[in-house]
């Protein structure tokens, strides 16, 4: 599982190297990062064992689809956000993006929750 781990993060990094050369966008170079990290993890998640619940399985079982729901908006808001913030915080927002997006897409999900707009 770690090995799988190393492998993935490798490639990203042989990808970014390989491609940075290659006079295309950095929005085409974040699409590739981005779906080589997402096949590795699922990768990853498929091949773990699962002994016992924890955090991570709970909200995806309660969470999973409002979560894939309500994440294109708020990537939206994000991205809006991230334009109006200084070029240099703005590159450091880029690499934390999909974490960012993740995290408020739960707590969004869970207020949502909270204030019996959804059903969870």
């Amino acid at each position: 599982m770690q090995l799988l781990l190393a492998l993935v993060i490798a490639g990203l990094f042989l990808a970014r190297y390989y491609l940075t050369g290659k006079d295309l966008g950095m929005l085409a170079l974040k699409e590739i990062n981005l779906m080589l990290l997402t096949y590795g993890i699922a990768l990853l998640a498929v091949l773990t064992i699962q002994t016992k619940d924890n955090i991570i399985s709970t909200l995806g079982r309660n969470y999973s689809l409002y979560i894939y729901i309500f994440h294109i908006l708020i990537m939206q808001v994000c991205e809006v956000v991230a334009m109006r913030l200084p070029e240099s915080i703005e590159n450091i927002y880029m690499y934390f993006n999909p974490l960012v997006v993740v995290l408020l897409s739960i707590e969004f999900t869970y207020l949502l929750g909270k204030l019996r707009i959804i059903k969870v």
